[in-house]
């Protein structure tokens, strides 16, 4: 073979060889993207829990505040049933509401206590142990989220169906 055959035939080579270099890294970096679109996710979920979390919150305290108002002005016309099932219920309700807090208390200070250890661990570098940091805390958030509905949907419904009692109390009343 010729010297420009064997010329071009390394030259062939060596542009094999970066175009495959050139795959691999761009393959790292759609591997990177993705993590960094993951973790965006997971931070905007975490985010969104938080508000939808704050805003049920107060809406299920105002809930409350105005159950035991009408309760207040038909109490002396309460039969005893309507009494019991509605006390009942705002008290299932109440109990759930406060029992979801509680986890959620716990679980923030599980969670709190998971990244100081990971943040006092040296061995890791500074933006590791934040990548870390961060996946913890999206991590806690889609899990807390998941648990959130099953709290929700029975306060609100034992709450809705004792003030549904107290309601249609008030209006026999008038």
């Amino acid at each position: 073979m010729s010297i420009l055959g064997r010329v071009n035939r390394r030259s062939l080579e060596r542009d094999r060889q970066l175009a495959a270099s050139i795959v691999r890294i761009l393959q790292k970096q759609d591997l990177d993207n993705q993590i960094a679109s993951i973790q965006a996710q997971k931070d905007i979920l975490l985010q969104v829990y938080e508000s939808a979390t704050a805003y049920s919150n107060l809406i299920i305290i105002a809930g409350y505040a105005g159950a035991f108002a009408v309760w207040q002005f038909v109490k002396s016309d309460l039969n005893p049933s309507a009494m019991m099932w509605a006390g009942t219920l705002l008290l299932i309700s109440t109990v759930i509401f406060i029992s979801f807090e509680l986890y959620k208390m716990i679980s923030h200070a599980l969670v709190f206590r998971r990244i100081g250890t990971l943040l006092q661990n040296a061995g890791l570098e500074e933006d590791k142990r934040i990548g870390a940091w961060h996946m913890i805390w999206a991590e806690y958030g889609v899990r807390e989220a998941r648990v959130w509905m099953y709290f929700l949907l029975p306060t609100v419904a034992c709450g809705f169906l004792g003030g549904g009692i107290l309601l249609w109390s008030l209006i026999r009343s008038l």
